[in-house]
């Protein structure tokens, strides 16, 4: 999705939890590097269906914290 990837593995390093995985606004700053051209064409692939504009950067979240926490997407 065109995030900073040495931001990602920083947080990932840490093991966060859903409590802290915006500690120190880390989460946020990751979220301020999405490439939302690339979220947008990964958002629509993986769904199956065009993404509006506005619901890249919530869905992008939604994504990227599942991810941190979970390994999964």
């Amino acid at each position: 999705m065109g995030v900073d990837e040495k931001k990602l593995r920083d947080i990932l390093k840490t093991a966060p939890t859903e409590t802290d995985i915006n500690e120190f606004g880390r989460f946020d700053d990751l979220l301020e590097t999405l490439d939302k051209a690339k979220a947008k064409k990964f958002l629509a692939e993986r769904e199956g269906k065009v993404i509006p504009v506005p619901m890249v950067k919530i869905l992008s979240s939604k994504l990227l914290r599942e991810f941190i926490l979970t390994g999964n997407l």
